[in-house]
């Protein structure tokens, strides 16, 4: 459930922290070594960064929908020359971290697109990258709303995000590839892709919101480890999910036996 939170976080911080002339994450002037997505006791070499999940806490806040809470943590190993240089590493970890989550209070977490199969961090990519197949839907999806809001309103509806329209159109056309209903310009393999998103129950496009950093670990003051210390941020993050139906009258009819 939160392997895709990991692979965002790490685009996160790709695109926010400084970089080389390589196009490689540095701190000061130490190149990032590896970025482990899930905790191990063997690494292949400093620096390392570390994403992995420690809780997920869930309740439900109203029938049928429910509040999940993600602790995330981002954890650096150094060892550097002697444990100055360590400190100063860890602390400008920090600051970086910090100053890349503070613009991210609600993130866009994604699976892979079944048309192109490449992993975006926004669904505008569905709109700005396969046009041909969403627009249509889009346009469809905002006049459908604007309906709705001018049964109830005598002022304009307000502009709806980017973002979120494009999230209407792509659950339109999966919704269309659902009922088995043509879907235009999506030849056979797209569709194929898509009733794999249907198939395995994928959730491709989630909102994580209220998105902060709950905790800093400047270092780990290890003595016994001389120049070599951890830093970890924890980062807690929520998420609303819902059920469609809690039965008991939701599951099949065909009778089954175990042999």
């Amino acid at each position: 459930m939160q392997q895709n939170i990991y692979e965002t976080f790490q685009a996160l911080l790709f695109l926010e922290m400084p970089k080389n002339s390589a196009g490689n994450i540095v701190i000061f002037d130490r190149e990032i070594k590896a970025f482990n997505l899930g905790d191990r006791r063997i690494k292949p070499a400093v620096p390392t960064i570390t994403i992995y999940g420690s809780a997920l806490n869930r309740k439900e806040v109203s029938t049928l929908t429910y509040e999940t809470e993600h602790t995330i943590t981002i954890k650096l190993e150094t060892g550097n020359d002697d444990q100055t240089l360590t400190a100063k590493i860890l602390q400008e970890f920090e600051r970086l971290i910090n100053q890349a989550f503070l613009s991210h209070r609600q993130i866009w977490v994604m699976d892979q697109c079944p048309v192109c199969l490449k992993k975006a961090l926004s669904p505008r990519h569905f709109i700005l990258e396969h046009p041909d197949i969403f627009s249509s839907y889009e346009t469809s999806e905002l006049a459908n709303l604007e309906t709705i809001w001018d049964e109830t309103h005598t002022t304009p509806m307000p502009a709806i995000p980017a973002s979120r329209s494009a999230t209407m159109a792509f659950y339109a056309v999966l919704e269309d590839i659902r009922n088995n209903r043509p879907v235009g310009r999506l030849d056979a393999a797209g569709k194929r892709a898509f009733e794999f998103v249907l198939n395995t129950k994928m959730n491709p496009i989630r909102l994580l919101y209220d998105v902060k950093i709950s905790d800093v670990k400047p270092t780990d003051n290890a003595i016994d480890k001389q120049t070599f210390h951890t830093g970890e941020i924890t980062i807690k993050a929520m998420e609303l999910t819902r059920a469609l139906a809690s039965g008991p009258d939701n599951v099949s009819t065909d009778s089954w036996s175990i042999r």
